[in-house]
């Protein structure tokens, strides 16, 4: 049975690993938030602690030192809630706790959210088998095949969202960008590499020509699912019919000349991950992404160009 909608608006981002949120109609804000993603939504060693560390994630966080999406929705309706289902080593196509996974528990919560922001892509990539052929990428997920599993939770969302709630989308990283800032990090993180099979999938790729080819295979996932936000969002694909509101972060490749425009375009450094695993979003890094999430959420605001700083780089 389809639920009854209420007045919302939808919003979705894209990523190496993919975020979402959804916002109540014009003129309010929402009063229930929720977030389906990875362990960077989780806030994964980002104070050098190895665990999730939520009250510095970028999108939930309660952490003054973040200032995350929850925390600058709270600061305008004080008793917003959130229902956060991000889960660490989540992807958004396989496993038990995929985007269509979590997006159902989203929707069998009894009160549904007005704004969500998704964030998947990362373990996808990070999690393909690596190949001794001359594509690196090969064992990849298909573009269309990523972009299905994007479409079964934005199903799910729109079964249950209420009418002109918001998603927003928000890009996945570079991985083979975050590898570069781990080797500027210090000599020992290609040993924690190693040791704890990071992101086998570059961190054992010795050849930069061949890392590169993985990150254009990234930059291919966040504009297909760009594509698709934009589809959704028009209902061009005939699939949006509770008019929600469905954005990205996505704004253009690296090598079109959009770099530190969205977090699938951030440049990472040194001074942005932690030195736990050398590859995820410390403090700074976290807060770098919150601002990201923010300026591109319809109830937001600020700068892109202010949020992404390049130093070390």
């Amino acid at each position: 049975m389809r639920l009854k909608k209420l007045g919302c608006t939808l919003v979705v981002a894209t990523v190496a690993s993919v975020t979402v949120s959804i916002v109540a109609s014009a003129g309010t804000y929402p009063t229930r938030l929720a977030n389906a993603g990875d362990s960077i939504s989780q806030g994964w060693d980002a104070d050098d602690v190895p665990h999730s560390q939520v009250k510095y994630s970028w999108v939930q966080g309660t952490s003054s030192v973040i200032d995350s999406i929850y925390s600058r929705y709270k600061a305008l309706a004080p008793k917003i809630t959130q229902d956060p289902e991000s889960v660490f080593g989540a992807e958004m196509v396989g496993g038990g706790d995929n985007f269509a996974a979590q997006a159902s528990r989203i929707c069998a919560n009894k009160t549904p959210p007005q704004h969500v922001t998704v964030l998947f892509g990362a373990n996808d990539v990070c999690n393909a088998a690596q190949s001794d052929g001359p594509d690196p990428t090969v064992n990849m997920y298909a573009p269309a095949t990523f972009t299905g599993a994007f479409d079964a939770g934005m199903e799910e969302l729109e079964s249950c969202l209420p009418t002109g709630a918001t998603i927003e989308v928000i890009s996945m990283p570079r991985v083979d960008q975050v590898y570069v800032a781990g080797m500027a990090k210090s000599s020992w993180c290609p040993e924690i590499w190693s040791i704890a099979t990071v992101c086998t999938l570059v961190t054992s790729e010795p050849d930069p020509a061949r890392r590169a080819l993985i990150g254009a295979a990234v930059d291919t996932y966040n504009q297909a699912l760009a594509d698709d936000v934009a589809a959704w969002n028009s209902n061009s694909n005939g699939k949006n019919t509770a008019g929600l509101k469905v954005v990205t972060d996505w704004k253009g490749s690296i090598a079109n000349g959009f770099t530190d425009t969205s977090l699938g375009s951030h440049l990472f450094n040194a001074s942005e991950i932690n030195t736990v695993d050398c590859f995820h979003p410390n403090e700074a890094g976290q807060a770098e992404l919150a601002c990201n999430g923010w300026v591109n959420d319809p109830d937001g605001s600020g700068v892109e160009s202010a949020c992404f700083t390049q130093e070390g780089n």
